[in-house]
C-alpha cells in the first residue's frame, strides 16, 4: 500500500480552510487547517463504533469530534483528525463540502 494522500481547500467566511487526508492499512489521518501554514490542532482519535477521545487541545474539539465520526464510520478505521481554526470559526456547510472531496464523497 502507498500513502496517496488527498488535499483541498475550501474558502469560509472569506478565510482558506485546508485539509488533507492519508488513509493506512487501519487508520485515516486528516488535518483540517484556516490560513496558509499548515499547523496541528486539537486532536481526536475515533473508533468506527463512534467512541472518541480528546488527544490534545480544546478549541476545536466538537469539529474534531464530528469530521472523526465520518470518517471512521465512513472507512471503518480509527481516524485520527486535528483542526486548527481561528477562534471565531462557525460550523459551516463548506466545512462538510471539503471533507466530502478529501474522502472522495462529492457529488458532482
Amino acid at each position: 500500500m502507498s500513502l496517496n494522500p488527498s488535499t483541498h481547500e475550501v474558502k469560509i467566511g472569506g478565510k482558506i480552510i485546508h485539509g488533507f487526508l492519508i488513509e493506512m492499512a487501519n487508520a485515516v489521518i486528516a488535518l483540517i487547517w484556516e490560513g496558509s501554514v499548515p499547523r496541528l490542532g486539537t486532536t481526536t482519535i475515533t473508533l468506527p463504533d463512534r467512541s472518541s477521545s480528546q488527544v490534545i487541545g480544546e478549541r476545536d474539539v466538537i469539529i474534531s469530534k464530528m469530521i472523526g465520526e465520518r470518517i471512521a464510520v465512513s472507512y471503518n478505521k480509527l481516524a485520527m483528525v486535528s483542526t486548527n481554526l481561528s477562534r471565531d470559526f462557525n460550523l459551516d456547510q463548506e466545512l462538510i463540502v471539503l471533507l466530502d472531496k478529501l474522502t472522495g464523497e462529492e457529488n458532482e
